[in-house]
């Protein structure tokens, strides 16, 4: 897998968002996303995420910080797998699926969330 930092604001086509717990998912972090090509026939059906979001701004990252994701350079924000709670910096999503190597791959961000 090629996973590249892109700095700056990756939008927030898509949000708002609510997660499985019903916790609103209102903003996206705007200082940057990563972006991951699959590659040597990488398939995966079930993997897990922790993206480390040091320095990550303009909201704080707390526990119920959620990671999000697209599959459409520039598209829609989704929700895939299941939250878990951010340590420190790092955020966190389980049993996610699906990293494509078309277009601009699979995009991972950072999203901002409120409590239910």
């Amino acid at each position: 897998m090629l996973v590249q930092y892109i700095g700056g604001d990756p939008g927030n086509s898509g949000l708002p968002l609510t997660d499985g717990d019903g916790s609103q998912i209102t903003n996206q972090f705007t200082t940057g996303f990563w972006s991951a090509l699959a590659k040597n026939s990488l398939a995966s059906a079930n993997y897990n995420i922790n993206l480390d979001a040091t320095g990550f701004s303009p909201y704080v990252i707390n526990a119920g910080t959620r990671l999000i994701k697209r599959t459409d350079a520039g598209g829609s924000w989704l929700l895939n797998g299941t939250h878990s709670d951010a340590v420190g910096s790092v955020v966190k999503r389980t049993g996610m699926n699906g990293i494509y190597n078309l277009g601009g791959g699979t995009q991972f961000g950072i999203g901002r969330h409120v409590q239910k």
